[in-house]
């Protein structure tokens, strides 16, 4: 037997779902991940994710969120009205994330950090290359007609 999936929009958000037996599983998934992050904030998204579930807790349902590189999901499974209920406070959570606090944010990056240290103990060796390489490159000081080398504190005097 085939099932049909039913199609509705609440709030503007398009919401797909089957009638089966059993426990509710039910997604919320936005379109931006780790490919919509710059480099300068890898693991933005992450840290949103982990600041959003914090937000809406305690939740009665089993939940989590994952981020892929194209999308930032949230999940539920219980009852059809309890998983209803988590997503309708991540989409809460998502529309008054600029009241959260530097406390709960700082929180969550140290949770993150613990989740794998290794990310936030050093700067890999060719990214240090690289922004040494930035650093050492020539600034044009106008004001001089001399070329200024940031990071040394001292000007050249050869003229460009």
């Amino acid at each position: 037997m085939m099932q049909t999936v039913h199609t509705s929009s609440h709030n503007g958000i398009t919401s797909l779902w089957l009638d089966r037996d059993g426990l509710c599983t039910g997604t919320l998934i936005f379109g931006v991940g780790m490919r919509d992050e710059p480099s300068a904030l890898a693991g933005i998204t992450h840290l949103v994710e982990h600041v959003l579930l914090r937000l809406v807790q305690p939740a009665a349902v089993v939940h989590g969120g994952t981020v892929t590189t194209d999308s930032l999901q949230f999940y539920a499974v219980g009852k059809p009205e309890d998983v209803a209920g988590f997503l309708n406070a991540i989409a809460v959570a998502v529309s008054t994330f600029e009241a959260v606090t530097d406390e709960v944010i700082a929180l969550e990056k140290s949770v993150l950090e613990a989740e794998d240290p290794h990310k936030f103990s050093t700067v890999s060796s060719g990214f240090q290359h690289c922004l040494q390489r930035l650093i050492d490159l020539p600034v044009r000081n106008e004001r001089r007609g001399r070329r200024t080398f940031r990071g040394t504190g001292h000007d050249r005097s050869d003229q460009s």
